[in-house]
């Protein structure tokens, strides 16, 4: 696969994770988790932390569910890779939390391993359908 083609991927995946996701920040997350965290969390979020953060985890995606379904002209890989790609990730972060953090919600466990598979089987899932029609 080369560069381009690459740089394609990561540019629809991108666009279409940030849109999602910033609507769930939007939304839903600022007020569940400033209700159920709100002690820990800044006013503000780090830039560069949250850069990294998305732009590795979309490599992520990338990598164990978008080029796989690509390579195999599978939608079902799409969506279960990027499903199980979410859970696995988002489940190290909220289940770590939950066992060394003082007043971890387990709500928030629940809630964010859920988001993690939502927003990674669609971010795969909608990245596969509109490539394949490219």
């Amino acid at each position: 696969m080369n560069t381009l083609r690459l740089l394609e991927i990561f540019g629809v995946s991108t666009a279409i994770f940030a849109a999602i996701d910033l609507v769930w920040l939007s939304f839903i997350a600022s007020k569940l988790y400033r209700s159920q965290i709100g002690p820990l969390l800044r006013d503000k979020a780090r830039p560069l932390p949250a850069v990294l953060f998305y732009v590795s985890y979309i490599i992520g995606i990338i990598y164990f569910a978008i080029l796989p379904a690509l390579d195999m002209g599978s939608l079902a890989t799409a969506v279960i890779n990027g499903a199980l790609y979410g859970f696995f990730t988002y489940a190290t972060f909220d289940l770590t939390n939950w066992s060394v953090l003082k007043n971890w919600p387990g709500f928030i466990v629940v809630v964010d391993i859920a988001w993690g598979i939502v927003l990674s089987g669609s971010v795969s899932t909608i990245t596969y359908l509109i490539l394949r029609g490219i």
